[in-house]
């Protein structure tokens, strides 16, 4: 049959472009920025840098000892063998103590079977021959695993091992036994060794300083010659550094490597203040350690490194912006001469002068270091040499997170932002820099054996033993002890009352009445003969202090009809006149009747060691039944010391003031006492004193 003449057309065919989703080259280009974004993101520039090192200085020293190798093995051919190793040395004929023909490109390209003996002798050589620290074998297995982790894809990934299919060595080498093993002995050659972790510089640790410079340099110190400068130089620079790196929590390297142009001092009102915000100015820590420089982000990210510094008044000692603000101050007037630069160091090295400054250099570590322990040696502060790079950065986050005053305290969110951790920063990284000391102190056994248990690892620096109520057990003691300390003040009492017995009866005055020759009189009152023939009574007494006694023999006289029958003797001022000073029969004639004189009330014997009680009661009390009108407390000091009982009266009012002293913040006080001596009780009734005087004797 033949074709129809007009068969059906065919469909267009697809043009090369529209069949080609993506080209060869757009493929490798997809790679290639694919690759780029892993590298530039995986792991901080600089530490990617640190990393090539090591890997270049290990391929140095596989040639180096290539080369020596090879320049041995020619002088063992050449007949030299006693050059070569020392005596009775064995070396056997292994094939282990052969070198590999490849062994100087074990670090070049692929990794090859020799590749792990390489590593580990690269080890040897810097952590035993060099004698560098385990830190040395940490970088190296690092370093290296993350170079062979980024070779070749995955070829080079996970432990080392020999493939029996393909006929090759694949994994990753420093995986490998042999470097573990090497790795392992590194760690563990020096031993455990001290921790080294930095000692905080907590916020009294700063007081401190600050109050060391105030006497150094106190306020209004005028600079006259170059050694008040330096000296000027050195606070300001000081007090600037460390309220620095105490405020916005930086290394002391951080510190030291600001800039001016880190510095924003016109920032202007910030979104979402008032025209009555204080001033502040900015920081921008664009190099901080734990930051990275994210892009296509979002917003949020531009400001993740700039701190608002505002002053504190309150605490001068940590007010980085009046420090900070006087430093640059002297530093541009007295200093440089001139304004600050975007490039110039804020923290310049200073010559040996102490007033040449290099702004273009930051100061050293060993400088910054030298300086802190210094400072705080001569401040007091304990442990000054444990002051290392991050002391001002973990006392500040220490500070803010658990020692600033109530209300100032910062959530653990805000610290983390404020520190520059990341919010998925390991917890253990955490504890050391920011809570170290507190988880120390939480997990410390070393009080154990104190009678009072803290628990602190059961509450917030063991405040929850302050919480806790009183047990049976501490009641007991508590009781014990306040007993015992009653029966010690009660023994001292007894002593010291032994010696205050009546000096005479209750009456103050003796009637010279009636004939003559008779005497109205105590029985207990002797009389004795005054220098000058006169007649004086004196109250000589068994239990009079050995002190008043007197060492005249005691005589009796006898009175004559001459005397006044009228005639009355004041007893009181008889017995406390000087001996020099007795008035004659005539005297006391012809003087007109004084004033009443103020007695020191006697003390019944019957009370016998509890008389203190009473002595007490006349201190705050007055007894006008015992001619006691006016209390001891309210006298005037010329009463006692014109009719020489001062020296009772001391006593008497050290005897009261300790009693009252002691037992004023009694829980029941004792206030009125009231004795029987026919029972030899006493009755106390308690009350709560209301106020307590003061006596001045």
């Amino acid at each position: 049959m033949p074709a129809p003449s007009n068969p059906k057309p065919k469909p267009p065919a697809k043009s090369a472009k529209a069949q080609k989703k993506f080209s060869k080259t757009d493929y490798a280009r997809k790679r290639a920025a694919m690759s780029a974004k892993k590298k530039q993101h995986g792991k901080a520039p600089k530490t990617i840098e640190n990393y090539g090192g090591h890997v270049q200085r290990g391929r140095k020293f596989l040639a180096r000892f290539s080369k020596e190798e090879s320049e041995a093995e020619e002088n063992w051919q050449a007949g030299e063998k006693e050059k070569l190793s020392g005596e009775n040395e064995e070396l056997g004929d292994g094939e282990e103590n052969c070198l590999h023909p490849d062994f100087h490109k074990a670090f070049d390209g692929n990794p090859i079977e020799c590749t792990p003996v390489a590593l580990s002798m690269f080890m040897t050589e810097k952590c035993f021959t060099e004698e560098h620290g385990v830190s040395t074998a940490h970088a190296l297995r690092a370093a290296f695993k993350f170079h062979y982790d980024h070779l070749n894809g995955d070829t080079y990934r996970g432990r080392w091992h020999f493939d029996q299919v393909r006929k090759e060595w694949l994994g990753n080498p420093a995986l490998s036994a042999e470097v573990d093993d090497m790795y392992d002995a590194c760690k563990n050659k020096d031993g455990e060794g001290e921790r080294q972790h930095s000692k905080a510089m907590g916020a009294e640790g700063m007081e401190k300083l600050f109050e060391l410079w105030k006497k150094i340099c106190p306020p209004g110190f005028e600079v006259t010659d170059r050694a008040s400068a330096a000296l000027k130089v050195k606070q300001l620079w000081f007090l600037a550094f460390s309220c620095t790196g105490f405020t916005i929590w930086t290394r002391n390297g951080e510190t030291s490597h600001l800039q001016y142009k880190d510095l924003e001092f016109s920032p202007g009102q910030h979104c979402g203040g008032s025209p009555a915000d204080p001033r502040y100015f900015k920081v921008n820590l664009r190099n901080r350690k734990n930051w990275q420089r994210r892009v296509n982000k979002g917003e949020q990210q531009l400001c993740g490194h700039t701190y608002n510094i505002y002053p504190q008044p309150k605490t001068p000692a940590l007010d980085m912006y009046t420090h900070l603000l006087d430093w640059l101050d002297f530093y541009e007037t007295h200093l440089l001469g001139r304004k600050l630069q975007p490039d110039d160091y804020i923290f310049p090295s200073i010559g040996a002068n102490g007033i040449s400054v290099h702004p273009h250099t930051f100061v050293s570590p060993d400088k910054v270091q030298k300086l802190i322990t210094e400072m705080a040696t001569e401040a007091g502060i304990s442990g000054a040499e444990h002051f290392t790079t991050h002391c001002f950065h973990c006392g500040g986050a220490q500070y803010r997170f658990q020692f600033a005053p109530i209300g100032q305290r910062w959530t653990l969110a805000r610290i983390r932002w404020w520190g520059g951790w990341a919010k998925g920063e390991n917890r253990d990284t955490l504890i050391r820099y920011l809570l170290d000391e507190l988880y120390t102190y939480e997990e410390d056994h070393s009080d154990a054996l104190c009678p009072i248990q803290r628990h602190a690892s059961l509450s917030h620096t063991g405040e929850g033993a302050e919480m806790e109520p009183m047990s049976a057990a501490e009641g007991r003691q508590l009781f014990t002890t306040q007993f015992e300390e009653t029966q010690k003040l009660a023994s001292r009492l007894e002593f010291l009352l032994q010696p205050l017995q009546p000096i005479f009866n209750s009456a103050n005055l003796i009637n010279i009445a009636g004939q003559p020759g008779q005497i109205s009189s105590n029985p207990s009152t002797n009389w004795m003969m005054c220098p000058n023939g006169a007649t004086s009574p004196s109250c000589i007494s068994d239990f009079t202090d050995p002190a008043l006694r007197r060492a005249v023999p005691i005589q009796h006289p006898s009175f004559t009809g001459a005397s006044n029958p009228e005639l009355v003797v004041n007893f009181d001022r008889a017995l406390f006149s000087e001996p020099n000073s007795c008035p004659s029969t005539q005297t006391h004639q012809s003087r007109p009747s004084a004033g009443p004189i103020h007695i020191i009330p006697e003390i019944n014997r019957s009370y016998g060691a509890r008389g203190w009680i009473q002595v007490v009661k006349d201190w705050e009390e007055a007894d006008p039944t015992r001619s006691h009108d006016v209390p001891l407390k309210d006298w005037d000091p010329a009463w006692h010391k014109s009719s020489g009982q001062s020296v009772m009266f001391h006593q008497r009012a050290m005897i009261a003031v300790e009693f009252i002293e002691r037992y004023v913040h009694f829980p029941i006080e004792l206030s009125i006492l009231k004795l029987t001596p026919q029972r030899d009780t006493i009755e106390i009734n308690s009350h709560s004193r209301a106020t307590t005087q003061s006596t001045s004797l």
